[in-house]
């Protein structure tokens, strides 16, 4: 990951920015693997732009990361699909998003992985291209 700019203070002090937390990593993590994977066109806010998680400098639209009880870090998505089966879908985003996870080492922070489909993008207009479909095994 890339090392962020110094963040300037009120009084035009450079200041270094704090290390994000393991929370907003997983959000993080979890929104560019959810993007990553065909059939999902985007990651929504909502329409109070609610489902986000908060990092000391950005917020990370489409992804509530909450910490539970037992340590782990429960990650909610909320996405925007192309016209694919929306069941294995879910599955793919999952799988994407644990193994996203699971790769940069924080497996065991990884707490349950929920997904929401909170709308379906319209189909495009005829002559352009489709949005990208499900592949044959993962539909069956």
């Amino acid at each position: 990951m890339a090392q962020e700019p110094p963040v300037v203070a009120p009084a035009g002090v450079a200041v270094a920015p704090a290390a994000s937390s393991t929370r907003a990593t997983l959000a993080r993590l979890a929104r560019v693997a959810a993007l990553a994977t065909t059939g999902v066109v985007e990651t929504t806010s909502g329409p109070t732009r609610m489902w986000v998680t908060m990092d000391r400098i950005e917020r990370i639209p489409g992804v509530v990361s909450t910490a539970l009880p037992d340590g782990t870090y429960g990650v909610e998505l909320h996405l925007t699909a192309g016209l694919v089966p929306l069941h294995p879908l879910a599955d793919s985003v999952r799988g994407a998003v644990g193994g996203a996870i699971r790769a940069a080492g924080l497996g065991d922070s990884l707490g349950p992985i929920d997904i929401a489909i909170d709308d379906i993008a319209p189909a495009p207009p005829v002559g352009s291209p489709p949005v990208p479909s499900m592949p044959p095994s993962a539909s069956a």
